[in-house]
Formats: C-alpha cells, sequence, structure tokens
C-alpha cells in the first residue's frame, strides 16, 4: 500500500495527483489554522481522503488524554467539515471513535508507550519525539516497536532524506509510506512542486 499524507491544507489545490491524504487543522492556536466551514468548501477527488487531525495540547503544553466528551466534539466537527478519516495525538477511547465508522490514524512519537497495534487503530504515523519541531531522527529505530499494524513515517521528511526512509523499509510489510508536512508547507498551502520532487524520487 502506498499512501501519501499532506498536511496543512488552508485552500483548494491546483491538483491532487499523488497525494492520498490530506490534512486539515481545525485547532485556532496554530499557524496553520482555517475554519470547519471553509475546509468543507475546498473540493477534493472522491480518491482523497479528508483528514480531520486533532493535537491540541493543555495549558502546561502537554498531551493530555482525549475524553469522551471531547470526542463527540471532534466527530460533529469532522462532520460538519466532511472529512472522512481522524487523526488522534495522545490517547483516547479508540473503540468509541470506532463506532463513527471514520479511518482512525494514531499519531506517536519514539518515545509514546501505547498498544500501537490496537485493533480499532487503521494506520499509526510514527513521528519524532517533537512534533512539528523541524528535526528529522533515526527513522530505523521505528523497527524497535515491533508493529504489527500498517503505518507511515513522518518527521521532517524531504528530498534530502526520502530515499532513505524507503530503503530502510522496503522489505517491511506493513510500511505505507510517508507524512510530510513542514518542508513542504510554503506557509499559504501546500507546495506542490515540492510534493512532486519526493513523488519522483519513490514512485
Amino acid at each position: 500500500m502506498q499512501l501519501l499524507k499532506c498536511c496543512w491544507i488552508r485552500d483548494n489545490l491546483e491538483n491532487y495527483d499523488n497525494i492520498d491524504l490530506l490534512w486539515f487543522n481545525f485547532i485556532e492556536s496554530s499557524k496553520r489554522y482555517i475554519t470547519p466551514e471553509k475546509a468543507s468548501e475546498i473540493e477534493t477527488p472522491f480518491s482523497t481522503l479528508r483528514v480531520w487531525v486533532f493535537w491540541k495540547k493543555s495549558e502546561d503544553w502537554t498531551w493530555w488524554n482525549i475524553s469522551k466528551w471531547d470526542l463527540v466534539d471532534i466527530i460533529l466537527t469532522a462532520k460538519k467539515s466532511k472529512m472522512n478519516a481522524i487523526q488522534i495525538h495522545w490517547f483516547c477511547d479508540f473503540a468509541y471513535l470506532k463506532t463513527y465508522n471514520y479511518l482512525v490514524f494514531h499519531s506517536v512519537s519514539l518515545e509514546d508507550n501505547y498498544d500501537l497495534n490496537n485493533e480499532n487503530i487503521d494506520f499509526c504515523i510514527i513521528d519524532w519525539k517533537e512534533a512539528g519541531s523541524w528535526k528529522s531522527y533515526d527513522y530505523s529505530k521505528i523497527k524497535d516497536l515491533n508493529l504489527e499494524k500498517k503505518f507511515l513515517v513522518a518527521g521532517w521528511i524531504s528530498e534530502e532524506n526520502v530515499s532513505e526512509i524507503f530503503e530502510i523499509f522496503k522489505n517491511n510489510e506493513y510500511f505505507c509510506w510517508i507524512d510530510v508536512a513542514s518542508w513542504v508547507d510554503n506557509w499559504k498551502n501546500i507546495d506542490l512542486e515540492k510534493v512532486n520532487k519526493i513523488v519522483n524520487l519513490i514512485k
């Protein structure tokens, strides 16, 4: 399975060639924030998954456990913005979330100690311990997690290191391509020229 996920969609793209998953951010404190209403107006191909990524942190800047009441708000936002997948950072009742028939992505760092093979999670996204830090890391350490779940690799992926990632996981049956974010973001939207540079290196 080959899935390319691009983060931080804020407006329509000229085309969606090679992009399988589009990430939308409805956290108001983020510089990449857009409203769910605006997201609902962005037209995307039927074959492209729209992912609402919930990553909010607590006031002391630590991750927090997501209550069922929070999940209800997340699900309502997903419906309003026409999402068909939800990505959760940190921990929640994934069984409860799954009852709403969304594809579930669980984003974790190498240092998180969770049951990554939870049957209610469809995909894991493995990132650096400081997501959004513009830092790469030793991607081979992902092998130590003993994942038996489809996963995407994240963490400052660019044209300089993407071939290395594919070499590391070329024989891993659970590897499902990559999650690109900061490197392809031009602070207005996704830079499709950069996306295609990555695709041309690995397709």
